[in-house]
């Protein structure tokens, strides 16, 4: 599929409460495949041209699907990734203000503009629809790039562990989970990364993610001062828990 370099988003409000954000161009029509799409993702019977990748119940009461749907002509390969998550947390404070700092809509801009300086990495996000409820995230509904490819092995954590750096320059990151399984390597051999954190990465999430290179016996390309903050914070909590126990 053909695209330029230039960002081309529209922003808007859709029946049910959803705000989207979504790509324009020629090819696709975004908004319209998202209709298609919606009334057909909660039904209990599977759907001609769905497989579903993914059912699972997360830590913290949210729960995740990721669906395969192909047969689609106007995208390149006729096929994208369509995921939900849903949030069944009770509404709080502390939670509501957490969640004003992560948003996939703001996910899809950073990817876009790491694009538009030639940073190709990151899985592509094409749509992005959230519904709030008093400010709190309750579903996030998004279309994704299709990437065919393999999973990469242990020999390329160092290309993969440079890529991850290069990305947090723009913002994005995984969370702290930068595993193999977050990774491809597409049909060009090319490495992509998967499922990238819709939080902005910020200093501590930035540090997780090259803890978890660390931990696997990577040479950190220089000294973090962060990485070695929530290191230092990760021993005095793990102190602190055995110390409750025994007094337990």
């Amino acid at each position: 599929m053909q695209r330029t370099n230039k960002i081309c988003l529209r922003s808007q409000q859709f029946r049910g409460g959803y705000s989207l954000a979504f790509l324009e161009d020629r090819e696709t029509d975004w908004l319209a495949l998202f209709k298609s799409f919606l009334p057909q993702i909660n039904q209990s019977q599977p759907v001609v041209g769905w497989t579903l990748l993914q059912d699972v119940d997360m830590p913290r009461r949210l729960r995740r699907r990721t669906w395969r749907v192909d047969g689609i002509p106007s995208v390149a390969g006729g096929v994208v990734i369509l995921k939900c998550e849903e949030n069944l947390r009770k509404w709080n404070f502390d939670r509501w203000f957490r969640g004003l700092f992560v948003s996939g809509i703001d996910l899809l801009k950073r990817v876009e503009r790491a694009r538009a300086r030639g940073f190709t990495f990151p899985m592509r996000t094409f749509l992005v629809a959230e519904r709030c409820e008093r400010g709190f995230l309750r579903e996030r509904i998004s279309i994704c790039e299709f990437i065919k490819g393999t999973a990469p092995d242990a020999a390329r954590l160092p290309e993969i562990m440079k890529k991850v750096v290069e990305a947090h320059k723009f913002g994005l990151c995984w969370g702290g989970d930068p595993n193999l399984g977050n990774f491809m390597v597409d049909a060009g051999g090319q490495l992509r990364g998967l499922d990238v954190y819709p939080g902005r990465a910020a200093w501590r999430e930035r540090a997780q993610d090259l803890m978890c290179f660390s931990d696997l016996g990577l040479q950190l390309p220089r000294f973090y001062p962060s990485v070695a903050i929530v290191r230092a914070q990760r021993i005095i909590k793990r102190y602190l828990k055995k110390l409750r126990g025994r007094a337990g």
